[in-house]
């Protein structure tokens, strides 16, 4: 537990010092993925790849210092095109604001209505019925 601990706590500590520098290792990482294997292994590592390049993007994310030569680096090296080339191909499509659709066939769930900061209001309260004698 300790040592899970340890390192959850350095990686969170990298992440908020630097955050475009282990967003680069991490592209590195699925680049390799990418071109080292096939199949559903490229594929998974083309979409990590394509979920951080939008994320990246956010503009919470984009503000960070260095995101914006991480993204042009994975431009100009190519990561990018081959990233989408790979996911088009699949026909596998990365939703920009990250969200994750419903499957095919199956509608979204319901959203709640905007409150605007007000209180939902609360169904009314129904009396449970009696429970059954139980015979003696």
């Amino acid at each position: 537990y300790l040592q899970a601990q340890s390192q959850t706590v350095s990686i969170c500590a990298s992440i908020l010092r630097s955050p475009a520098q282990i967003a680069e290792e991490k592209l590195q990482t699925y680049s390799k993925a990418i071109h080292g294997t096939s199949g559903s292994a490229a594929l998974a590592a083309a979409v990590r790849a394509q979920r951080l390049l939008n994320a990246l993007r956010l503009p919470s994310t984009a503000s960070a210092p260095g995101v914006a030569a991480v993204l042009e680096k994975a431009r100009t090296e190519g990561l990018a095109d081959e990233v989408a080339k790979r996911l088009k191909a699949a026909e596998v499509h990365v939703p920009e604001d990250l969200a994750f659709p419903a499957p095919v066939g199956e509608q979204p769930p319901p959203q709640l209505p905007a409150t605007n900061g007000q209180a939902l209001p609360v169904a009314a309260a129904t009396t449970p019925a009696p429970a059954p004698a139980m015979a003696a």
